[in-house]
């Protein structure tokens, strides 16, 4: 049962053990940089800290213009004639005399226009500029004698405080002179809003409708939210990254002993070649034709900058077909080249004035610490992808293959699991051999083995269940090297029960439940104090680390403690009871009974077979017994010629 819940539960961990407890800085620190995004992934390389403060001005201020201003801003409220999602039909002005201004004859007219922008794309009609020529004569009961053309000013901004909604529209302004003016008109000033957001009225200012401009405030406007080009669902600063190379062969493998020689354990690919025009073509594909299950966010592919470097720079054709030639380029790129701010040197191997090989990198929308199935899962796409690559690549690209440190910890994951539980089945087969060694008892053998395994299961339990502790390098080294404090008390018990001073003389005529109770007495009397001596001086010392500061001393002594008591519980109660139900007679011996043996084991049936006669006998006299007067009682006795 401990074992199924433990494995139920089990959580792999394959970093570097922490060895610190949770309050202390390194591990709070850890948490509190976990939520800010590294600063090489916010900032360009080449950033440059903007001022720290800024001048903002008033739309209706039009003294202040985009050379001396660089935004605008205004506290703003939405339209009461905008409902919905329904675009405006209209412009709303807000209007103030020009002070000192004309009047009479000759006036003119100064208006900004918010919501429309002067960019190529969102130049005005014809029938915007009639629209705006009439509303001002509507105002004026004058003509317009001049327009000049719409000029773009600084964006606004405009925050509704209520709802906290924030847009950033395109505002441009245009002077009018209008002629025949009444006596009463003077110059003015201007303002329409023609989104669905209008600024405050400030005072001295009067509100009126402003002409229809036929389009959409909303596809004007540019909301002030977080640009998203992918619906990515990792941080940046936690995504993997994924490493392909081209033109190396590895040649080395894992070996048991000594360390493994880095020079010799890969070669450059012998048909590899950056050269040829085919392989830069293969690669180019690689990178421009990734699929999405890839889920590639960034990538840092040499071969898209070496193009760009060939074509603009060296003003040649891409592809390079002249060895000669890519020889010569490759190596000015390498040395002048920049990848990501990162010399482009960095991803070649060079020899001899060429490039060897190569090797390009890419960010996937996959956690550096996912569990094994998600990163297996991403494997298995980056494998697929290779394959049909490599296939359909020219001979002279083919043999690209990839790595990730997210593989690494996977596959880490994979067989911590599998090779923890192929060593305990080891450790406790070479027990029970070692057991059948000493006490040539298969029976002994196998009890000393169960006792074994029932203390790694509760101990998995323990450290899995109740301590919660993820299964890593220090988890899986208790499991293991603590096992000999499993084996320890029960094979001394076991060995004991074996014993050929177990039994006396007498002893052996005792009936067979008698002579396992003899065997285990003896057995505990023998080793039990020992046993128990030992275990609380293993305790004694274990205490002591509980209370250490470095949390791998405290794992360590709460797993010697708790094996050492559970171990210790199973010697002395659990494998002596079993024991006394199901221990052999005469370990040690031979497999069949001696005629001494036999004979006592006959005596022992035949007592047994008595005494349940006797139940019987006894439990039919007093179904048979009459209802009315007794039978006269007759005693049978019996004398040595029978009864």
């Amino acid at each position: 049962v401990f074992l199924a819940i433990a494995g139920a539960s089990v959580e792999v961990d394959t970093s570097l053990p922490n060895i610190y407890p949770e309050d202390h800085p390194l591990n709070r620190g850890v948490t509190v940089f976990s939520n800010f995004v590294d600063s090489s992934a916010a900032f360009d390389p080449l950033f440059d800290a903007p001022d720290m403060s800024v001048k903002v001005c008033r739309e209706y201020n039009f003294t202040d213009t985009s050379s001396t201003c660089p935004m605008y801003w205004c506290e703003a409220a939405r339209r009461p004639d905008v409902t919905g999602d329904a675009a405006p039909e209209f412009c709303r002005c807000i209007r103030s005399l020009v002070p000192d201004g004309s009047c009479g004859r000759r006036v003119y007219a100064f208006q900004r226009f918010v919501g429309k922008s002067s960019d190529a794309a969102q130049v005005l009609a014809a029938s915007d500029r009639t629209a705006i020529s009439e509303h001002i004569q509507q105002t004026t009961n004058g003509k317009v004698a001049y327009m000049s053309s719409f000029q773009a000013t600084a964006p606004l901004l405009l925050q509704e405080w209520e709802s906290g909604q924030s847009q950033l529209m395109a505002m441009s302004e245009l002077s009018a002179e209008v002629s025949d003016a009444p006596p009463d008109m003077c110059s003015y000033y201007e303002v329409c809003y023609c989104g669905e957001l209008e600024c405050k009225t400030p005072d001295g200012w009067t509100q009126q409708q402003g002409p229809s401009l036929h389009f959409h405030a909303t596809d004007a406007s540019r909301r002030l939210q977080p640009r998203q080009l992918q619906q990515w669902t990792v941080p940046l600063q936690n995504r993997a990254w994924v490493q392909v190379i081209f033109g190396i062969d590895v040649t080395a493998e894992a070996q048991l002993l000594g360390q493994v020689d880095i020079d010799k354990a890969w070669a450059f690919t012998p048909d590899f070649d950056l050269r040829h025009h085919w392989t830069q073509r293969n690669i180019m594909s690689f990178c421009t034709d990734l699929p999405a299950a890839l889920r590639v966010t960034s990538k840092q592919c040499w071969i898209e900058n070496f193009r760009d470097f060939v074509v603009d720079r060296r003003q040649e054709r891409f592809p390079i077909a002249i060895p000669s030639l890519f020889d010569e380029i490759i190596m000015q790129f390498a040395s002048l080249g920049l990848i990501n701010y990162i010399s482009a040197g960095e991803y070649f191997w060079k020899r001899d004035g060429t490039a060897k090989a190569s090797y390009m990198a890419f960010q996937i929308d996959v956690s550096s610490s996912a569990g094994s199935e998600a990163a297996f899962s991403a494997l298995q796409e980056w494998d697929n992808y290779l394959d049909a690559w490599n296939f359909n690549a020219q001979t002279t690209a083919r043999g690209a293959w990839h790595t990730s440190d997210l593989w690494v910890k996977a596959e880490a994951q994979s067989q911590l699991i599998s090779s923890t539980i192929a060593t305990l089945i080891i450790v406790l087969v070479l027990a029970f051999f070692g057991m059948l060694v000493f006490t040539r008892s298969g029976r002994l053998s196998f009890f000393v083995v169960t006792a074994t395994f029932s203390v790694i299961c509760g101990l998995a339990f323990f450290i899995i269940c109740v301590m919660q502790w993820p299964i890593g390098p220090i988890e899986v080294i208790a499991l293991i090297v603590f096992i000999g404090y499993a084996v320890t008390y029960s094979l001394h018990v076991a060995h004991c029960y074996g014993s050929s001073d177990a039994l006396s003389e007498k002893a052996k005529q005792l009936p067979i439940p008698d002579m396992r109770r003899e065997r285990t007495i003896f057995a505990l009397s023998s080793i039990g104090g020992a046993a128990v001596g030992s275990a609380v001086t293993t305790i004694g010392c274990a205490v002591f680390l509980l209370f250490c500061t470095l949390t791998i001393f405290q794992k360590l002594g709460g797993v010697v403690l708790v094996v050492t008591i559970m171990s210790i519980f199973v010697a002395l109660v659990s494998l002596p009871a079993a024991l006394m139900m199901f221990g052999p007679l005469n370990p040690g011996k031979r497999c069949l009974p001696t005629e001494q043996e036999g004979r006592v084991a006959v005596q022992d049936m035949v007592a047994r077979a008595g005494n349940l006669a006797d139940t019987l006998s006894s439990k039919w006299g007093d179904l048979q017994k009459p209802t009315q007067a007794s039978a006269p009682k007759v005693r049978l006795t019996s004398t040595s010629a029978g009864p």
